[in-house]
């Protein structure tokens, strides 16, 4: 390792200790592009809350799984409708990329995770969708209204009501 490598390794170290960061987050999961759910496992997972199990790990249990569930039945949608698919993906993605390395809670990283989803839907174009779309989107996250009702209810109705125009 020569000096000028030494000396932004050790930047880098002191850096992170100063903001108490446990992990220095690499830049595929600073900078997410959306085109798979990987993110969630190899990302939110490693570098997110730690000792999170069963219900109360966001990453795996809600983000991961309901990313894939989209990917099951991407091709059921219009073109409009997997365009905004791709669009929320990455959108969610990004919202959580701050909770990367920062020591939150389970907890806190479900609560942001969740204040993200009624924007990174409606803000990504869920009120121009044909009303097909929007069947096939409550098909897709039908078992989400048992495995999260109150968040995901929430989430739904606050994306609608962005959709209504006086």
């Amino acid at each position: 390792m020569d000096l000028t490598a030494l000396s932004v390794f050790t930047l880098l170290l002191l850096l992170k200790h100063q903001a108490g960061l446990t992990h220095v987050v690499p830049v595929n999961c600073t900078e997410p592009d959306g085109a798979t759910c990987d993110w969630y496992s190899t990302c939110e997972n490693v570098y997110g809350p730690r000792n999170c199990t069963g219900e109360e790990n966001y990453a795996i249990n809600y983000g991961e799984k309901y990313c894939k569930k989209y990917d099951l039945t991407y091709h059921w949608f219009s073109a409009k409708g997997q365009a905004w698919i791709d669009k929320v993906r990455k959108c969610l993605q990004v919202a959580l990329v701050p909770t990367l390395g920062a020591g939150l809670s389970c907890e806190e990283v479900k609560r942001i995770a969740f204040r993200s989803h009624p924007g990174c839907y409606a803000d990504n174009g869920l009120c121009d969708l044909l009303f097909t779309d929007w069947l096939k989107i409550l098909y897709t996250v039908r078992q989400a209204f048992g495995d999260e009702f109150i968040e995901t209810l929430t989430s739904a109705l606050q994306s609608v009501a962005r959709c209504v125009r006086f």
